[in-house]
């Protein structure tokens, strides 16, 4: 009897730890999602908002969004040059600041202790200690204009370049070569402070339709993911989210659903990777941020 016990015992045993390892097998598959330059897959669910963070009047018409650290979201107004810092776990305005006089600002991104900021006609505005008393603003000029409409601006860390997407006409005044039905991403050399007038990126927009078939493409914000570093653009117009690699291919696509993205003008990462966000003007509704994680 007791050999029965015993056995039937074992037996339970091995089932329950059956169970634990399968379930720990599922819970790695659904979160530890694994990145290179060539995953094809976008790893999180555009459908499906974990989270969606309404935003004050003052933030209605949000036009760009950058993580900072802390849990921190750096955002612009897109006609005031005021960064307002928003925790996100608890969705409050932890600081207002002023930077400069009114203007069309498209763009922040948050490098350490500068934040970079970018209006619609190329200019760059660099604040070195942003957060302090002893903020100083330097405004730079990069050669783009108002004609190029620059709308997204990102930052690409194995570079050290500032990434500007351009919504409109994507050569630079003065340039003998007219790239038409293209779209065009410049970078920006922090360090030297120079534009290179060769896009980074130089999208064709029959290639976008030809993928994805949308005739517009318009691009609103731009990013690079921290661990597969590839670029995620977002358009409004064209309501579409293109993903491509380091050899300039869109290795993916995604499709924004207008009933989720009012408009889509703001995108970044958390530093792991693990949660996307992207920010939408209110429209005269209520401006928001939507968060997404790896594996819901």
């Amino acid at each position: 009897m007791k050999t029965k016990y015993s056995v039937l015992l074992l037996i339970l045993l091995m089932a329950a730890a059956s169970v634990i390892i399968i379930n720990q097998t599922n819970k790695t598959s659904t979160t530890d999602f694994k990145y290179s330059s060539n995953t094809k897959e976008i790893p999180y669910n555009l459908n499906k908002p974990t989270k969606k963070i309404k935003l004050t009047h003052e933030l209605q018409e949000i036009s760009a969004l950058s993580y900072h650290k802390n849990k921190q979201l750096a955002c612009l107004h897109d006609e005031r040059a005021d960064i307002f810092m928003i925790s996100y776990p608890n969705k409050e305005i932890q600081k207002k600041l002023k930077i400069a006089g009114n203007g069309d600002y498209e763009g922040i991104e948050i490098i350490g202790n500068t934040a970079y900021m970018l209006k619609s006609n190329g200019v760059l505005l660099k604040i070195a200690n942003f957060t302090t008393d002893t903020m100083t603003v330097t405004k730079l000029e990069t050669g783009l204009s108002q004609s190029n409409d620059c709308e997204g601006l990102g930052y690409d860390p194995q570079t050290k370049h500032l990434l500007i997407a351009c919504k409109n006409k994507p050569w630079i005044s003065g340039s003998t070569k007219k790239m038409k039905n293209k779209r065009a991403v410049y970078e920006y050399d922090i360090i030297n402070e120079k534009l290179n007038k060769i896009p980074r990126f130089l999208i064709s927009l029959k290639e976008i339709e030809k993928k994805t078939g949308k005739k517009k493409f318009m691009p609103s914000g731009i990013a690079i993911h921290p661990i597969s570093h590839n670029a995620y653009i977002i358009a409004s117009v064209g309501k579409l989210m293109i993903v491509l690699n380091k050899d300039r291919q869109i290795i993916s696509f995604k499709h924004l659903d207008p009933e989720i993205f009012r408009q889509a003008e703001g995108i970044c990462f958390t530093p792991d990777g693990k949660k996307l966000f992207i920010s939408n003007e209110g429209r005269n509704k209520k401006g928001n941020i939507l968060v997404f994680e790896i594996g819901n």
